[in-house]
């Protein structure tokens, strides 16, 4: 299992060595996800008048000194007592705050998988039994998912009532983040035991912005490993003409249509597997979901 959805476990690694430090986004939609905070968890407040919507920090686990948590609201329950008083509860849920400008990876009342980890992750280390992710599609569009705790409990959209599985969570994600506190230096040993290279574009970007000098001279590599690679970039280009070609047939078989979509129960929901979109009138191209 992937410890950090957000990053390559290699990458991860060397941050939480202290190799290397997070840099944050300084991009426009980090700020206005960042901005827009505020006003998505106010509006989780007004649909949900039985919480107080509590500002939250960050937190460590009694127990688990690599267990972590920010999120962005708790949830503390309001009662009211016989004589009409009300009063908060402790916290019993968690909120976690998105946006999105395309609502790519919310389709079809779908989330990310990597946000349900990260609320997962978060109610672990608080004990609660359930959470909601709060996301604002396109600054229009909101959405609400109930997210409970339990990997095998569906994930509930608070709109539709659509319910989606996702595995991720419980004692293997607590497992494989013990492992990997574990091979940190000065934990079993002081050197530590970085993980296997992986496949991450961030990887490779963080190898390269280790080794900046290029010295003129050699380094021997092995037959196998010069064979290795070979044979990885003829099936890399293998891969992308498959793709090409399979891009190229189903737009063929659009023709004039918009869009390709798999119908539902639903006639006005159907699942959409490509668009055909153009700019400033162009050819159009294909965009697949």
């Amino acid at each position: 299992m992937q410890v950090n959805s957000f990053e390559s476990r290699y990458v991860l690694w060397y941050r939480k060595a202290g190799f290397i430090e997070r840099e944050e986004s300084e991009n426009s939609l980090f700020e206005w996800g960042h901005r827009l905070e505020g006003p998505v968890a106010e509006k989780f407040a007004d649909n949900h008048p039985e919480y107080d919507v509590q500002a939250s920090g960050s937190w460590i686990h009694q127990d688990r000194p690599w267990h972590g948590a920010n999120p962005d609201r708790l949830l503390a329950p309001i009662y009211c007592d016989d004589e009409g008083n009300d009063w908060v509860g402790d916290p019993e849920a968690i909120l976690e705050i998105k946006t999105s400008m395309s609502g790519y990876g919310w389709e079809n009342d779908m989330c990310p998988v990597k946000y349900i980890a990260q609320l997962r992750w978060y109610m672990e280390c608080f004990g609660l039994s359930y959470g909601y992710l709060a996301v604002l599609v396109s600054l229009g569009d909101y959405r609400e998912f109930m997210v409970p705790r339990d990997p095998n409990a569906p994930v509930v959209s608070m709109q539709t009532g659509n319910q989606e599985w996702y595995s991720i969570g419980g004692q293997e994600m607590l497992d494989a983040a013990m492992e990997f506190y574990d091979s940190l230096p000065g934990q079993l040993s002081p050197e530590g035991f970085p993980p296997d290279i992986d496949g991450g574009t961030d990887t490779y970007e963080l190898i390269r912005e280790r080794h900046p000098d290029i010295l003129n001279s050699d380094i021997e590599v092995t037959p196998v490993l010069a064979l290795e690679l070979n044979q990885a970039l003829l099936e890399e280009k293998a891969a992308a003409a498959e793709a090409q070609r399979m891009k190229n047939l189903v737009l063929e078989i659009m023709g004039k249509n918009r869009r390709a979509v798999i119908p539902t129960a639903d006639p006005k929901k159907p699942i959409i597997v490509a668009r055909r979109q153009s700019k400033k009138g162009g050819k159009p191209y294909l965009v697949t979901v």
